[in-house]
């Protein structure tokens, strides 16, 4: 009854009540999945994942749900705990081998924990059953992108890019990486790569930024700062460095030390950063 209850109060949103109900069911019993749910996904409102993982992991249905496994992946990777977190999900990976959810996230876990063939592997694995899951193919490209494997990278874009020539992510992730190779017959296709990508998502930082480093590319160094420094400041290693780069390129030495600076406080071994740090000083 109470469980029936409980569930009712949820359907109508009464909190409160609902509260009460599933405290009373715990009290009969601590592992009832109805109950150890609400309370999990009571205390994920609130910010309070470590309270959330705890209630989520009594019900007794725990071992055998993958749904439950991937919402505990989610609360360890909130609370940092990445090696928890790794565990959880090769567990879940042996024993769902089949469910693509949790061998995505096990996937993810890899990559945080820098254990990247082991990761592509995985990525290969879904892509067998799932071949055209544009999810699967991005997160696989930026992987392959870690590895320095470019040319395999490439080709899951453009395969990425057939399946959804609208995909936004892949359109500017390819034109960025065609117009950073800065070869000649690839950068006008990386230009048209992120207008289309800008076209269909205007707003998005990250892909003006890409406009911006294609212009400097080209050297039209005005029109690259003229879009920088229309960006609202974001703390981004990326960004940061490229208005660096194009301070430089324009002899405002003093506004491309400050954004040197501001990309070695976010990563203090990024080599680009140092050397220019280093011109940038003996040209002022």
């Amino acid at each position: 009854i109470l469980e029936k209850l409980g569930s009712f109060a949820v359907l109508e949103e009464d909190e409160e009540s609902g509260k009460k109900y599933f405290a009373e069911l715990l009290k009969l019993d601590e592992t009832n999945p109805y109950a150890a749910r609400f309370f999990a996904i009571t205390e994920q409102s609130y910010g309070r994942y470590e309270s959330a993982l705890n209630y989520l992991k009594k019900a007794r249905d725990f071992d055998e749900t993958p749904a439950l496994q991937v919402k505990a992946g989610y609360y360890l990777s909130m609370l940092s705990k990445q090696e928890e977190l790794l565990n959880l999900m090769e567990s879940a990976h042996k024993k769902f081998a089949n469910n693509n959810e949790i061998s995505y996230y096990y996937a993810l876990a890899l990559v945080d924990a820098k254990q990247h063939n082991k990761a592509a592997k995985v990525f290969e694995e879904i892509l067998e059953t799932s071949p055209e899951n544009e999810h699967i193919l991005f997160n696989y490209a930026a992987l392959l992108y870690e590895q320095k494997k470019y040319k395999k990278m490439e080709d899951i874009l453009r395969r990425l890019l057939e399946i959804n020539p609208n995909n936004a992510e892949g359109l500017n992730f390819l034109g960025y990486f065609l117009v950073n190779e800065g070869k000649t017959k690839d950068l006008e296709e990386g230009y048209k790569l992120i207008s289309k990508a800008l076209s269909l998502k205007p707003g998005e930082i990250a892909y003006q930024d890409s406009l911006a480093w294609y212009y400097f590319k080209i050297g039209n160094y005005d029109e690259a700062n003229k879009i920088l420094s229309a960006l609202p400041e974001v703390n981004d290693e990326e960004i940061c460095l490229h208005k660096a780069e194009v301070f430089y390129a324009l002899k405002d030495f003093e506004s491309a030390i400050n954004n040197y600076e501001s990309v070695l406080k976010i990563n203090p071994k990024n080599k680009a950063a140092r050397k220019g740090l280093k011109k940038a000083k003996k040209e002022k």
